[in-house]
């Protein structure tokens, strides 16, 4: 996939880090933090131009956390990949990236840290937690996957996806995606494979924070 590694060159090229760029602790030397590096620049710098388009200025993540066993958060324990609106900050689990790369391919880590990204993002637009306080669910996932996919269509305007790419974000997200066990009311329901796939697809192919946000007419029939 050519998005990483050409973003890497363009992206150390400017003179500054664009608004909404978090500090972040990394391990610097894997490929698994060169994938995020990357695509949190690439994120900032997309949402930086989405808000301003809304004439809004978009602030970021005030951090970015990585971890290796479960770690206490102000939102509680983090596992695999989070996000924590009291601090602001994104977790991410080494195993769930390094497992996302070594079998599926790099947009699909990047895919991961899209979505977690759509969280901060959810909240800067107020939706967040509003979404927490009406227990939708799954639409805060599914809204955050479609999100993922605005990012990616994005990366396929600038030229920088190869044949294959959107597939591994597709793949990402169907792999996580709830089984029957899991509880449509659940606090951990993300969706299924299917709606996941689905809306990061509706993302994609139209860009749009307003389709994005029919989740919750979709699902709640709510405006």
């Amino acid at each position: 996939m050519r998005v990483l590694w050409a973003l890497l060159f363009v992206l150390a090229g400017l003179a500054a880090a664009p608004p909404g760029t978090p500090a972040v602790a990394r391990e610097p030397h894997s490929a698994v933090g060169e994938v995020e590096a990357v695509t949190a620049d690439a994120l900032s710098e997309y949402w930086t131009g989405a808000f301003r388009r809304l004439g809004r200025v978009y602030v970021g993540p005030a951090e970015v956390v990585w971890f290796e066993r479960p770690t206490f958060t102000a939102c509680g324990i983090a596992s695999t990949a989070s996000y924590c609106r009291i601090d602001r900050t994104i977790y991410f689990g080494y195993d769930l990236l390094e497992h996302s790369l070594a079998t599926i391919g790099d947009f699909a880590a990047a895919t991961v840290v899209a979505h977690e990204w759509g969280h901060e993002v959810q909240d800067e637009l107020g939706l967040f937690r509003w979404a927490v306080v009406h227990r939708y669910w799954i639409g805060k996932e599914l809204q955050a996957d479609c999100y993922a996919g605005m990012f990616a269509r994005h990366a396929a305007a600038m030229g920088l996806l190869e044949e294959g790419d959107l597939e591994e974000g597709a793949a990402m997200l169907a792999s996580l995606g709830d089984d029957e066990r899991m509880k449509r009311s659940s606090p951990q329901a993300h969706g299924t494979p299917k709606e996941r796939v689905a809306w990061f697809r509706r993302g994609y192919q139209t860009g749009s924070l307003k389709v994005c946000k029919s989740v919750y007419s979709v699902l709640y029939h709510k405006p």
